[in-house]
């Protein structure tokens, strides 16, 4: 049997707009194994009563995606899902199925695919590049498409660095929130991205994370969808105040992180926990790492 760790991963990194992204210490686990005949679908954790467990599940639809550009075929499966990441959070709990399906089934077959032969692959269901490439390689990534694939750069962050999430108890679909965002932008606006996200990414790449409060500011997707989620501003506030390097909204949402240094996160967790219990949200706050692996793969017994 085969076992498949996929981390989560935060995208949409300040105003890395469906380019930046990290992959966190948050995991699925998915175990695999060929039987012969049959399709056997188990899961657990997050999501266990609302995930289909025939022929529609999204993992074993990606493994079918992986099976057949390989053309290669795999006589019964049974797949158990081990789920730690919320869904619909903005913590790539769709991304984690897709490349973890898809490392599940490459793994399988021997290993003929490449990191970037998945990484294209997964580019057809997921649309956008910033949640898959951290999640199968780990790390910071800078990530691209050109003419239908996936380029990417990557940097393993320094385990100084940890990332505050806080978790709303609402989801918050992907589409619901594309679809809030503007097809046009103003070019003041552009310009104000484009130099907001290329010095965050420098600052990550030379470990200068001082610069995150500044270069973390948007204004192409947060200014939209923060409406979805109450008290947004003065949460990101908050988080400076009480000590993070910066703060954005991961993903589509709902989740919120946090960027800070380790040796800061009992001040900015405490202050942050007694901030919103004033408020009276439901919200869950954890601090984890950056996972610099990306999806790996154990055969165990």
């Amino acid at each position: 049997m085969l076992k498949i760790r996929v981390p989560a991963s935060s995208a949409n990194m300040g105003a890395g707009f469906d380019c930046l992204g990290v992959a966190l210490s948050v995991y699925n686990y998915i175990y695999v194994n060929q039987t012969g005949h049959g399709l056997v679908i188990e899961a657990e954790g997050e999501g266990k009563d609302k995930i289909a467990k025939d022929e529609k599940n999204l993992v074993y639809q990606s493994m079918k995606k992986v099976f057949e550009y390989a053309k290669k075929s795999v006589d019964g499966l049974y797949i158990k899902l081990e789920n730690n990441i919320p869904l619909s959070r903005g913590l790539g709990s769709s991304s984690a199925c897709i490349v973890g399906g898809m490392t599940a089934a490459n793994a399988l077959l021997g290993n003929p695919l490449t990191d970037r032969e998945i990484l294209n692959l997964a580019l057809l269901e997921e649309k956008h590049p910033d949640n898959i490439t951290p999640c199968l390689v780990g790390g910071f990534t800078a990530s691209m498409v050109y003419e239908n694939e996936v380029y990417y750069i990557k940097k393993d962050v320094p385990d100084k660095i940890s990332f505050l999430l806080i978790i709303p108890d609402f989801t918050l679909k992907t589409k619901k929130s594309r679809e809030i965002l503007p097809q046009n932008i103003l070019l003041n606006d552009a310009a104000f991205n484009i130099s907001h996200s290329t010095i965050f990414a420098l600052g990550m790449y030379s470990e200068n994370f001082d610069i995150f409060k500044v270069a973390l500011k948007d204004k192409i997707h947060q200014p939209y969808r923060s409406h979805f989620i109450s008290d947004f501003d003065d949460i990101l506030k908050k988080c400076e105040e009480f000590g993070a390097l910066g703060a954005y909204l991961s993903g589509s949402g709902s989740t919120i992180a946090a960027i800070l240094y380790d040796s800061d996160r009992g001040k900015v967790e405490n202050g942050i926990r007694k901030y919103l219990d004033k408020t009276n949200k439901c919200w869950k706050v954890i601090t984890v790492k950056a996972d610099n692996l990306g999806a790996t793969v154990e055969k165990i017994q």
